[in-house]
């Protein structure tokens, strides 16, 4: 077997220490690269995890908002709901008036119908009893006439006394003068009752016009008084039936909003979810990132280890180089 030439083996043990100290120094670099790469991925881990954080105290408070609104919906759905109820009441109270007071208009306006007809009939009765007395008048004037007349004739036949040949006096008969005074007298009390009574029916029918002109006028002012009711009737059913129109366009806007927070509502569960999820890999991640923290240090001990036992075995190959080169400088 060839003995190895010692500036060979000098040579050969430089090139394994030159190749020795490349491969530490590589590890080396590769290790603090590794450490860099390291703190990045922790720097990056705890700035999700606090980005996590901070978009779960965003959430939270997203979800307390739309709890609130949710609840001042449900404050102004009830207040719209009551103003709703209450319109439809007031509704239905204004057109029960207004079916009163058209009720009592209808009642009004037959009323003063029958009370034009009561004043025309007793105009028409009082005209006729006008007629009655104006006759009854003529005849009392012409029984008084004919009292006259016959008292008048009576006188004359009592005052035609005559006296026969022997000068006895001869009384005149006036027995039918005396009849047609009693006639007369008869004939005058009969139509002073007749005049009478006609006096006493144009008064009564004075009486019932004077009753029905009232009656008439009591109905026209009532059945003004129904009218102008009627009126107010019906322009506060229209005032009612335009706040219920309000309260329901109010009531419909508010159930429109539902939807709206409700689909709020449902992303925030999304985003909660989203949120768990980037929380759960944010996590993960921190324990991957500890995890490859830890195998770090680990490894790192152990590269500092192996580069503190390759320095020793530099040291003693140096030593073996110089004894070489001294063993060569003394051959040659």
């Amino acid at each position: 077997m060839d003995m190895i030439e010692p500036g060979r083996l000098i040579a050969l043990l430089e090139d394994v220490k030159y190749r020795h100290y490349d491969s530490r120094q590589a590890l080396l670099e590769v290790m603090e690269t590794l450490g860099t790469v390291q703190h990045l991925l922790e720097d990056g881990v705890s700035e999700a995890m606090r980005r996590v954080s901070d978009a779960t105290a965003d959430l939270h408070d997203a979800r307390q908002r739309v709890r609130r609104w949710n609840d001042d919906l449900d404050a102004v759905h009830a207040a719209a709901q009551s103003a709703c109820d209450d319109a439809d009441a007031q509704d239905m109270r204004a057109r029960n008036v207004r079916g009163r007071a058209d009720t009592m208009l209808q009642h009004w306006r037959l009323q003063l119908s029958n009370a034009v007809a009561a004043r025309i009939t007793a105009q028409t009765a009082l005209t006729a009893a006008q007629g009655r007395k104006l006759q009854a008048d003529t005849a009392l004037g012409e029984a008084h006439s004919r009292l006259d007349n016959a008292y008048a004739a009576l006188s004359a036949c009592e005052s035609d006394i005559r006296y026969d040949l022997e000068g006895r006096v001869i009384y005149p008969n006036c027995s039918g003068y005396s009849s047609n005074v009693y006639a007369a007298q008869s004939n005058l009390k009969y139509a002073q009752s007749e005049a009478n009574n006609a006096a006493w029916a144009l008064n009564t029918a004075n009486q019932e016009l004077n009753r029905a002109q009232g009656h008439e006028q009591t109905c026209t002012s009532r059945h003004m008084q129904a009218e102008h009711a009627l009126v107010v009737a019906q322009s506060a059913c229209a005032s009612a039936g335009r706040a219920v129109a309000a309260a329901r366009v109010a009531l419909s806007c508010a159930d429109d909003v539902y939807p709206l927070v409700h689909e709020m509502e449902r992303l925030l569960v999304v985003t909660r979810e989203h949120v768990n999820i980037c929380t759960s890999q944010a996590s993960i991640a921190r324990s991957r990132v500890d995890e490859g923290m830890q195998q770090f240090h680990t490894t790192h001990t152990d590269a500092t280890t192996n580069g503190q036992d390759a320095a020793r075995m530099d040291d003693r190959l140096l030593e073996k180089v110089e004894l070489m080169q001294k063993f060569d400088n003394r051959t040659l």
